[in-house]
């Protein structure tokens, strides 16, 4: 089970990173490394205004804003 998850977390990852390189086309946006407790989000090389931008994927059934955007702060 936690495979299938975690494949399902890859895809939207690949697609989300896919998407903002062709998008903001800067092909340096990239997925992150999984870093433990020190996670530092899923999508890294974003910038807003000079500004490094975190951006964390979920692929879930439940939307839950509140745990996702203290998850995102918190990283």
């Amino acid at each position: 089970m936690a495979s299938r998850q975690k494949a399902k977390g890859t895809s939207l990852e690949t697609a989300v990173r896919d998407y903002l390189a062709w998008a903001l086309d800067d092909p340096r946006i990239h997925r992150e490394a999984l870093h433990g407790a020190r996670d530092i989000g899923d999508i890294g090389g974003v910038r807003y205004q000079g500004q490094p931008v975190t951006i964390e994927c979920k692929n879930t059934r439940r939307l839950s804003l509140s745990e996702h955007l203290a998850e995102a702060e918190a990283e």
